[in-house]
């Protein structure tokens, strides 16, 4: 997908709980349970098994890690937008400028009050 910087991957798949796109999809998949995988075509045997402690199921058929971006992208067809809208719900920070490659998230801080550490951080990352 354009756009979809390892960065961007790896924010995504942190703050969107897979649990919740298994409710965009109808599907319960909030404990560690085994379900019908939902990346293939099976209807008698529940290949995959959640895992909410890693945000990830597992295929046992494909032997393959499925993460919340796969599902975004493959199986809600969503835009690199709409994902990042998404992923606004859950995260208390607006996402980080330096997602979109701005500025970095790492700064100087030698000479730095807390006061002016915190507020650099407040402006970086527009936390609420």
């Amino acid at each position: 997908m354009v756009g979809l910087t390892k960065e961007k991957r790896d924010y995504l798949n942190k703050v969107v709980p897979i649990s919740q796109l298994g409710e965009l999809l109808g599907k319960s998949w909030e404990r560690r349970k085994s379900i019908f995988c939902p990346f293939h075509e099976n209807t008698r045997t529940m290949a995959a098994k959640v895992f909410p402690d890693t945000n990830t199921i597992f295929c046992y058929a494909e032997q393959k890690v499925f993460r919340p971006v796969d599902v975004m992208v493959k199986l809600l067809g969503w835009s690199l937008v709409q994902m990042m809208d998404y992923a606004k719900k859950f995260d208390c920070c607006v996402i980080p400028d330096s997602l979109d490659k701005k500025e970095p998230d790492v700064f100087d801080t030698e000479g730095m009050t807390l006061t002016q550490i915190i507020l650099e951080c407040d402006r970086r990352f527009k936390c609420e």
